[in-house]
């Protein structure tokens, strides 16, 4: 339970998982902790958590244990870009404090919207969600930037899939943009990750095999 892990009652497995990183000589990983937080699909998400400052205690205990055996291990705090919780609406309510933190991260798909035209991309780069937070990706490089912190991407991806999803589908102008987008800011971005991941015949993100979604493969392909 979140009130378990706020009072500590957790901390000795990550002192075990930060010795293990420093015995397989991975001291220096970005951990993701928590990721996606922001977001409902996960069992640790801040809604299921009693208060914003539950979810707080909770990841600043980790952070200290995993520090605590393994010191050059890099925090990664990896949010979702598509904000559902807390209440709120600002994923910053859940920001742990900067000393807590050496990498902030956005998992920045394109759906929700779908960043499809050129138009669209610019008005949404710098985007706040409902409650105040960043949204789009110009809008989170802003935070990152304004707490000291390089930014992460550690997912990103087209969402070529139907129904209602928001999706941009097979989608070069969202690909063409997120590399100048790296290409622009690499002095502040610490990583970033395409998603091309397909499990049990699910192909929505896929750009290599290009066979689902050979126009935003080739400008993957080019580009990258």
């Amino acid at each position: 339970t979140f009130a378990d892990c706020a009072a500590g009652q957790y901390d000795t497995h990550f002192v075990t998982l930060g010795t293990n990183l420093v015995a397989e000589g991975r001291g220096n990983s970005f951990i993701r902790l928590g990721w996606e937080a922001n977001g409902n699909w996960y069992a640790w998400n801040a809604g299921n958590a009693a208060s914003a400052a539950e979810w707080v205690q909770c990841f600043q205990h980790e952070v200290t244990a995993l520090r605590s055996s393994a010191p050059d291990v890099r925090i990664d705090w990896n949010m979702n870009a598509d904000t559902k919780t807390p209440t709120s609406g600002d994923a910053a309510d859940i920001y742990p404090g900067d000393s807590y933190v050496d990498v902030v991260g956005v998992d920045f798909y394109d759906n929700w919207p779908a960043l499809d035209t050129d138009a669209l991309w610019a008005s949404h780069y710098m985007d706040q969600a409902s409650g105040g937070g960043p949204h789009g990706i110009g809008a989170w490089l802003a935070f990152a930037m304004g707490h000291g912190k390089p930014l992460s991407v550690p997912e990103w991806g087209i969402v070529n899939a139907t129904g209602s999803c928001g999706c941009g589908g097979d989608d070069p102008i969202y690909v063409t943009h997120m590399h100048d987008f790296f290409s622009a800011n690499a002095a502040n971005v610490a990583y970033e990750s395409y998603f091309n991941l397909g499990n049990s015949g699910d192909t929505t993100f896929l750009v290599d095999p290009s066979t689902t979604s050979p126009n935003a493969s080739a400008a993957y392909k080019s580009l990258f």
